[in-house]
């Protein structure tokens, strides 16, 4: 709301914002503080053209010179006032903080940079002011969060028994917005008060979870049905903050046979529906015309889909099990990506070879698709094949 406020734009004529997550990774965070930079229309994924030539920031897509890169963003940033808002860093190395931060000199006096974390070590490091933390909703701003998305027009008036158990749900749900947002998107014009009950007598409240998923979204993913939990699991596949192309993930699903026949209906019709039922119930959030998927939400998927999908990030060694069935590998350091080591998973059935920003492939042995007998998705887009 903050970064979109009318005052914010008049006063700051250039605004970024960029997830970081886990992986500070210095020169992916300045080519996409570059394409946040370039435009506020379209999504870090859409600047990078297919063939890797030049983007709308001036740059090659497979530009890996980090002084280049720099140099190209401290043009941008030069003589402007701009607000930089940087998502979710976990990053203690300060090292990596200067290399990226060079070009933010460029500046016009009065800009700002505004830094999200859950780790106050980060703050201190990037040398920040006093920080602000953010509380939990009180469980009457909690309440009425609930009541907006589990009734239509946020009424309850006229249901006094569901308003008395959301209520009551709602205290349980220790003022957390997500959770409340989600769970009341499952009970959204659910009229049956053995519905709501079964969720507010439900016992996954009181099980103590080493994994820190939130009780709230677990009920979520219980109560959906046996076919959204298929899609929706396979989705940890990708990496946290992927931005998600509704067609390009119907596509997948049909691909994998996620998607049933139902008479003379369409299969992307179908696929569509679930997909935006998925929205509707807040396991997808829209995101600049395309949809990304709330970290505790991706936490969720990955521990439901334990065994089956796996995500591989610069070591191909990592362990994980023969028996996977959708694979993901993401390269942010100047390597080749060797196919020799995907030989063991003989009945997988997705290989997705991420955007990598420094990553090139190396030789597609002769007898690959041979020994991936099973293999339905096959993710290449985006990457220098050296030969096949």
């Amino acid at each position: 709301l903050v970064y979109n406020d009318p005052r914010i734009k008049q006063c700051f004529p250039l605004r970024m914002w960029v997830c970081v997550s886990e992986n500070f990774d210095e020169i992916k965070l300045t080519k996409e503080t570059l394409e946040s930079a370039a435009s506020d229309h379209y999504s870090a994924s859409e600047h990078y053209s297919a063939s890797g030539h030049s983007s709308a920031c001036g740059y090659s897509s497979a530009t890996t010179n980090m002084n280049l890169l720099q140099e190209d963003l401290y043009g941008k940033l030069k003589g402007k006032r701009f607000l930089l808002v940087l998502d979710d860093i976990w990053n203690e190395d300060p090292e990596k903080w200067h290399r990226y931060r060079h070009a933010l000199i460029a500046g016009e006096r009065g800009s700002k940079i505004i830094v999200t974390t859950q780790n106050e070590n980060v703050g201190r490091m990037m040398g920040g002011l006093i920080p602000y933390h953010l509380g939990q909703l009180s469980d009457d701003d909690c309440w009425r969060l609930f009541k907006n998305y589990a009734f239509v027009d946020g009424d309850s008036s006229l249901l006094p028994n569901l308003e008395e158990m959301g209520k009551e749900i709602v205290k349980k749900l220790k003022g957390l917005p997500l959770a409340a947002k989600t769970l009341a998107s499952l009970l959204y014009s659910k009229l049956d008060e053995k519905v709501w009950k079964n969720i507010l007598k439900s016992e996954i409240w009181e099980i103590p979870d080493k994994n820190n998923i939130l009780p709230a979204l677990r009920l979520s993913y219980k109560h959906l049905p046996p076919h959204l939990k298929q899609c929706f699991a396979f989705c940890s596949v990708f990496h946290k903050d992927y931005v998600f192309e509704k067609d390009k993930l119907v596509q997948i699903w049909m691909a994998l046979g996620f998607i049933p026949s139902q008479g003379r209906k369409r299969l992307e019709d179908t696929g569509s529906s679930y997909f935006d039922e998925l929205v509707s119930r807040s396991f997808f959030q829209p995101h600049k015309g395309n949809y990304v998927m709330h970290d505790a939400i991706h936490d969720l998927a990955q521990f439901i889909s334990i065994g089956e999908c796996h995500r591989l990030e610069d070591n191909v060694r990592d362990k994980i099990s023969e028996k996977t069935r959708h694979l993901s590998f993401s390269c942010t350091k100047s390597m080749s990506t060797l196919f020799g080591p995907f030989y063991k998973f003989e009945k997988l059935r997705t290989l997705l070879l991420l955007r990598g920003y420094q990553s090139k492939i190396g030789p597609i042995p002769k007898d690959f698709f041979l020994k991936l007998r099973f293999l339905r998705v096959l993710e290449l887009r985006r990457r220098d094949i050296e030969e096949c």
